[in-house]
């Protein structure tokens, strides 16, 4: 009988431990975000009654801001409140430092943080004063995407015969890359000839565009502090942007127009450096390639509130 009873208990145990182990390895515990998803990077907005909507003139009041890192990257940057000075006295700090952490595979939520400012009403000469305040965000962003591509090591002149494991085809993308600034199209890879008419190579050219789909400016990244710190735009800090391009882990060197307007649109060419190794001949079939974007960039955004002061009756 005793022998019975421990037979049954380490039956027990043993269900006990599978069962506790099918709880801890359930995939519903740790869902896989898409965190390559979006056209936000931060998300800021002011909090409610944070100004309220009437404040006495004499009193001190809170104006708040709400901030969320909805995008793919890590990042850091400046707030800075704007008041006019001659009614409304600031007692803490107008701007401040801040860092957010982006969305992960294991945590689909960024970072949040809020940040307030304490203020004091001064004495205004009339019954009511609307007025209105603002909050900047200028920070460091940057945008990343790797597609399949199909090259076909031909050009008009030069056609080769046989199957090919694949057909080059441009390349549509959608809903962004979680940053505000999207790569939405690649254009169906071309072949530049280089070489002699008797060894004749090629090297692929790789067009793509790219558009700020987000609420505010794309500025030079190493300078985008100016904005905020300043409070001034300058025509050489905006619709700056660094794009980097690899090609099966090969570097592209990109270049974008002279004037360019990223609210409107851009298309990048990027072709394969000049080296002892580049190119490759025609007659190679058709074959896939890995093509890896990299967008980097400052952002800056900006959000106001309106409400008013008051005399006391």
């Amino acid at each position: 009988m005793k022998t019975i009873s421990i037979l049954l208990c380490c039956i027990l145990l043993l269900n006990s431990c599978q069962q506790v182990g099918t709880v801890i390895r359930s995939p519903k515990q740790l869902p896989i975000a898409a965190i390559h998803t979006g056209t936000q990077g931060i998300d800021m907005r002011f909090v409610e009654q944070a100004p309220p909507l009437e404040v006495m003139a004499g009193n001190r009041f809170e104006i708040a801001i709400d901030m969320e890192n909805k995008g793919a990257v890590d990042t850091e940057g400046i707030i800075a409140f704007g008041i006019p000075v001659e009614l409304i006295a600031s007692e803490t700090p107008l701007t401040n430092t801040f860092r957010l952490y982006g969305k992960k595979p294991f945590m689909p939520i960024g970072q949040q943080e809020r940040f307030s400012l304490l203020a004091l009403a001064g004495k205004i000469g009339e019954e009511r004063f609307p007025t209105l305040v603002s909050a900047q965000l200028c920070y460091t962003y940057k945008t990343e995407t790797a597609q399949l591509l199909c090259i076909k090591p031909e050009t008009a002149t030069t056609q080769r015969k046989g199957k090919d494991i694949c057909t080059p085809n441009p390349v549509a993308l959608g809903g962004g890359q979680g940053a505000p600034v999207a790569v939405t199209h690649i254009e169906k890879p071309t072949l530049v000839p280089l070489g002699t008419k008797t060894n004749q190579t090629v090297k692929p050219s790789i067009q793509f565009h790219i558009q700020n789909l987000g609420t505010g400016i794309v500025v030079d990244k190493t300078r985008y502090g100016d904005l905020c710190e300043q409070n001034k735009e300058t025509k050489d800090l905006i619709n700056q942007i660094h794009v980097s391009a690899k090609l099966s882990n090969k570097p592209l060197t990109c270049k974008l127009p002279k004037t360019t307007d990223l609210s409107l649109g851009v298309v990048v060419t990027c072709t394969e450096e000049e080296g002892p190794t580049t190119g490759f001949a025609q007659t190679l079939p058709a074959y896939e390639a890995l093509l890896e974007i990299k967008l980097e960039y400052g952002y800056v955004q900006q959000r106001t509130k309106n409400f008013v002061i008051k005399n006391p009756s």
